[in-house]
C-alpha cells in the first residue's frame, strides 16, 4: 500500500516540499499517519495515543516513511516511534548521520 501524498523526492531532490525544513516533515509524517491509522489531523497532533495504532499500523507506518524519505529503518527504529514528533526526530537522525 503505497500513499499518494504528493511528488515524492527523486534522486534527492524535491521540486515542491524543501524535506529540509522539520515542518514539512512533520507534514509528511501527518499525512501518512492520516492515512494508515484513518484519523485527522486534530487527532493525532492533540491525542499522542491512538486506539488504530497497533502493530500491524506500525509496520505500515514504517514502510511508509522508508519509501517517502528513501531511509532504511533498522528493526529497533521501526519500533522506537509512537507519535508525530517522535517520527520526525527519527528521521532527522536517520537524515543526518546518512549526510
Amino acid at each position: 500500500m503505497s500513499i499518494n501524498l504528493w511528488p515524492k523526492p527523486q534522486n534527492g531532490m524535491v521540486s515542491f516540499v524543501s524535506l529540509n525544513s522539520i515542518n514539512s516533515k512533520r507534514e509528511i509524517v501527518i499525512k501518512i499517519l492520516t492515512k494508515v491509522l484513518n484519523s485527522s489531523d486534530s487527532e493525532l497532533q492533540l491525542n499522542s495515543s491512538n486506539p488504530n495504532w497497533d502493530s500491524l499500523k506500525q509496520l505500515q507506518i514504517s514502510l511508509e516513511i522508508e519509501d517517502y524519505f528513501g531511509i532504511q529503518l533498522s528493526d529497533e527504529e521501526a519500533t522506537e516511534f509512537y507519535d508525530v514528533e517522535s517520527i520526525v526526530s527519527l528521521i532527522e537522525r536517520i537524515l543526518k548521520n546518512e549526510g
